[in-house]
């Protein structure tokens, strides 16, 4: 073997290792191409969670009282459009049968809601507790309400179990601010009775 045989030998071998280097900066650089779009797509789930709108429905005890509340919030940051809430049930006001005592009829329920904006909610009064529970056969104790809107040119349809059960037997919440403007006021009544 001569020496521009060895030559061309040693040019080839180089040849063949850049090559396989090439080729494998391509395969590195593909699979880092595609990590990025998986990222990118990843982001662009989390940038649609974080600004699409959230219909959240919430039953409560209104302090200072024993009178059960129902809100239905828009908790995310756009708009919820075409917003129709249905009841599964018929839920009446404090367990009185007649007319515009039935949540289910109620225009929210039974009409859609154009546009409900981020943060705007819709608050219901279900009835004074004791009677409430007392009256689980006009007042279910366990009900869903489907809410199905659209946003972005996309369409949602969520189905939220409102369960009163577990407010059964609770203690009354009392805000410590409204007990002590309570107490001032009961000494102001007291006072301006003394001076008569």
């Amino acid at each position: 073997m001569t020496i521009s045989d060895q030559i061309n030998l040693a040019i080839a071998i180089v040849s063949g290792f850049t090559t396989l280097a090439s080729l494998a900066v391509m395969l590195a650089t593909f699979k880092i191409l595609q990590a990025n779009r998986e990222s990118v797509a990843v982001m662009r789930e989390q940038v649609r969670s974080l600004s699409r709108p959230y219909i959240q429905i919430t039953p409560w005890i209104r302090t200072g009282s024993t009178l059960m509340m129902l809100t239905i919030r828009n908790a995310g940051s756009t708009n919820a459009r075409n917003l129709k809430l249905s009841l599964d049930r018929d839920f009446f006001f404090n367990g009185e049968i007649g007319s515009g005592k039935n949540l289910r009829e109620f225009s929210a329920f039974t009409e859609v809601i154009e546009c409900l904006p981020p943060h705007a909610e819709l608050v219901f009064h279900l009835g004074v507790g004791h009677v409430v529970f007392g009256k689980t056969e006009n007042c279910p104790t366990r009900f869903s309400i489907t809410a199905t809107y659209d946003f972005e040119g996309e369409h949602a349809s969520e189905v939220t179990v409102v369960d009163l059960q577990p407010f059964k037997f609770t203690a009354q919440p009392i805000d410590p601010v409204a007990e002590q403007i309570e107490k001032l006021t009961q000494k102001l009544y007291e006072i301006a009775r003394d001076t008569k």
